[in-house]
C-alpha cells in the first residue's frame, strides 16, 4: 500500500462519518470504517478520530459502559494519547426498560424502583462512575455536542426522581458543552433545564406529538418554564419544537431581548403569535437563519399571526440568509413583495402553506444573491388552502428567471425547474 501522508488519510475516513453511528455500533456492526481500521497503523491512526467521535449508550445497560470506561482509563495509563481523546459527542439514552427486563415491580412503581436502584443509591451508581471516569479522560473543552434522549419511563417520574437524575448525570455530561439537545422536553424537564451551563451556543429543546387512532393528535405537557434558557449569555442557535405554553412565550420573548447575537432560530409549532415575530424582528439584527412553522388547527383560524411583523423581520434582520415559513396563512404577495426588493442578503427562501401567487411583484432586486426560491400553498402544510389554491402568476416567474441569476433551485407553486434550465 503506497504511504499517504496522514491529512489525507484523515480525509478519506471523514468520508465514512454517520452520526446515525456511535462507537459501540461501529464496532458491533463492523461498519465500513471499522473495518479501514483494520488496514493499517496509518489508516488505523485516522479511522480512530472518526470511530470515536460519538459515544452513545443507554441508561439500562451500565455494564456496557462499565468495562468502556475501565478498558479507556487503562489505555489511558499507558497511552496518554489513546482513544479517548477523539470523544466529540456524548449521546445519552435515560429510560428504566430500554434494551433489558421490564421491572419485577407493577406499573409506575415499579419504574421508578427500578430507576433509584440503577440511579440514586449512593453505594453503587454504576453508570455514573463509569462515565465520570470517561469525562475525567477528557480535555476541558472537548466535548463538543451532548445530545440527552428521556425515554417514556422518564416523563411518569415526578419530584425528587427526576431532579435527582439531571442533579447525578446532566450537569457532570453539560459542564462545558456547546451545543446541547434535549428530547422530548416536558414538564418534568424542570431541572435539566435550570441547570443549562453558560458554555452553551446551540440548543435545541424537542418535544412530541402524537396522532391517535382517531387522527386526533395529542401533545406532551410543555415545560412550565424555560428555567434559566432565557438568560444563556453565549446562546447563538436556538430550535424549539412542539414546545407551547401560556407562559413559554413571555419567557421567550425575554431570551431574544437577551440573546443580542442570536443567529439561528427555529420554531417548529413552539412559542408563536404576532408578539413573538415582533421581539424577533426588533431584537435579532445578527439573525442569519429564522425557520418558523406554525401550528393553527382548523378549529382556530383566528391563531394565524398577521401579515405585519413578518415585513418588520425583513427590515430588522438584514444578515438574514435562510428563511423558511410553513403553514402561515396569512403570508400574502403583500410579503412576497415586499421580501423580494428588501431581503439583499437572502440565499434560500421557503414558504410553503400561504397564499400567494406572486401577482404585482415587479422587483426582485433584493433576490440577487438568491440560489434556493420554493413557494408551494400545499394542502400537505394546511389543507384548508386546497380550495383557495391559485396559480402562480406568470409575470412573476418570467421575472425570477430573468433576474435571479444565482438561483440553483427553483419551485414555485407544482413547477420544479433544475439549475441547468437556466441560461
Amino acid at each position: 500500500m503506497p504511504r499517504l501522508p496522514t491529512e489525507v488519510w484523515s480525509a478519506i475516513c471523514t468520508t465514512f462519518d454517520d452520526d446515525n453511528y456511535n462507537v459501540i455500533a461501529h464496532h458491533r456492526r463492523k461498519t465500513d470504517i471499522y473495518n479501514l481500521s483494520l488496514v493499517s497503523h496509518e489508516v488505523r491512526h485516522a479511522a480512530l478520530g472518526v470511530m470515536w467521535k460519538t459515544l452513545g449508550f443507554g441508561s439500562s445497560a451500565p455494564d456496557i459502559l462499565e468495562r468502556l470506561s475501565l478498558s479507556l482509563c487503562e489505555e489511558q495509563s499507558r497511552n496518554p494519547t489513546g482513544r479517548a481523546r477523539f470523544i466529540r459527542v456524548i449521546r445519552v439514552f435515560f429510560d428504566a426498560d430500554f434494551g433489558v427486563d421490564e421491572p419485577s415491580a407493577g406499573g409506575t412503581l415499579g419504574i421508578v424502583h427500578y430507576f433509584r436502584s440503577r440511579f440514586e443509591q449512593p453505594e453503587q451508581p454504576t453508570c455514573f462512575l463509569a462515565l465520570t471516569r470517561i469525562l475525567r479522560l477528557l480535555s476541558s473543552n472537548q466535548l463538543q455536542k451532548l445530545h440527552v434522549w428521556l425515554g417514556e419511563s422518564y416523563h411518569t417520574i415526578h419530584g425528587r426522581q427526576s431532579s435527582n437524575l439531571a442533579d447525578l448525570f446532566f450537569y457532570t455530561l453539560a459542564l462545558n458543552v456547546k451545543n446541547i439537545q434535549l428530547e422530548p422536553c416536558s414538564m418534568y424537564t424542570a431541572a435539566i433545564l435550570d441547570q443549562m451551563p453558560d458554555s452553551v451556543r446551540s440548543l435545541s429543546l424537542l418535544s412530541y406529538t402524537d396522532n391517535t387512532a382517531d387522527n386526533s393528535t395529542i401533545k406532551a405537557h410543555s415545560p412550565k418554564n424555560l428555567g434559566r434558557i432565557t438568560s444563556l449569555p453565549n446562546l447563538r442557535d436556538i430550535e424549539l419544537k412542539d414546545l407551547s405554553g401560556p407562559n413559554l412565550s413571555d419567557q421567550f420573548i425575554h431570551g431574544l431581548r437577551s440573546w443580542r447575537n442570536l443567529q439561528t432560530l427555529k420554531l417548529h409549532r413552539s412559542c408563536f403569535g404576532d408578539d413573538v415575530t415582533d421581539a424577533i424582528a426588533g431584537c435579532c439584527p445578527a439573525m442569519k437563519t429564522l425557520e418558523i412553522v406554525a401550528d393553527v388547527s382548523e378549529e382556530e383560524p383566528e391563531g394565524y399571526p398577521s401579515e405585519a411583523p413578518f415585513l418588520r423581520i425583513i427590515d430588522g434582520c438584514p444578515l438574514l440568509e435562510r428563511l423558511v415559513l410553513g403553514s402561515i396563512g396569512s403570508l400574502t404577495d403583500v410579503f412576497l413583495a415586499h421580501c423580494a426588493s428588501r431581503a439583499r442578503g437572502l440565499c434560500v427562501l421557503e414558504i410553503k402553506g400561504s397564499p400567494m401567487t406572486g401577482a404585482g411583484v415587479v422587483d426582485v432586486s433584493g433576490w440577487k444573491e438568491l440560489q434556493v426560491l420554493v413557494i408551494e400553498s400545499s394542502a400537505l402544510y394546511d389543507w384548508r388552502l386546497r380550495e383557495t389554491r391559485k396559480s402562480m402568476d406568470t409575470a412573476f416567474i418570467k421575472l425570477v428567471r430573468e433576474q435571479c441569476t444565482m438561483l440553483k433551485h427553483r419551485q414555485i407553486g407544482e413547477q420544479i425547474v433544475p439549475h441547468y434550465f437556466y441560461r
